[in-house]
């Protein structure tokens, strides 16, 4: 089983010490631990990667890639092969930059897949995602039912 850890952190200079990436990189270990293989786990920072907003030009409708983003088509890429994916997404805006790209492109890809052929099933989904959400405020009933509330429930 092939797994992805997705950082969707954008402090590209925190590298990995960002604790979203530290995340995935604990994800890693603990599974490491339970047997895993190494091999057969992928850390993902979305940070290393520059990602080009969607043009919605529709010319992914005949490849499943985006023709202007090398970089985009490489993370998707690893989305495809993956078996299950762990999203670690911090909170410091609604949603990151980079995964708003993502998620974005996603949905074009898929979009003109179907308008391309109405049986056309997205690769996503029946694959599990497990989403992993956290912020810095100190930990108090206040501040859990905010994350609770603005990141999680959507």
């Amino acid at each position: 089983m092939n797994l992805l850890m997705i950082s969707a952190s954008n402090t590209i200079e925190m590298g990995k010490q960002s604790a979203s990436t530290k995340v995935c990189y604990l994800i890693r270990d603990l599974l490491t631990a339970e047997g895993v293989e190494e091999s057969n786990l992928t850390v993902l920072p979305l940070m290393e990667h520059d990602l080009i907003p969607c043009r919605l030009c529709g010319k992914c409708k005949d490849d499943d890639l985006c023709v202007y983003d090398h970089n985009f088509n490489q993370v998707y890429d690893a989305i495809k092969k993956a078996d299950a994916i762990f999203l670690v997404v911090p909170h410091y805006a609604t949603i990151p930059a980079k995964l708003t790209i993502l998620f974005e492109k996603l949905n074009e890809i898929f979009y003109a897949g179907w308008i391309r052929d109405q049986s056309f099933v997205p690769l996503c989904q029946n694959k599990p995602v497990a989403i992993i959400g956290h912020g810095g405020m100190p930990e108090s009933d206040q501040a859990l039912k905010y994350y609770h509330d603005r990141l999680i429930v959507p």
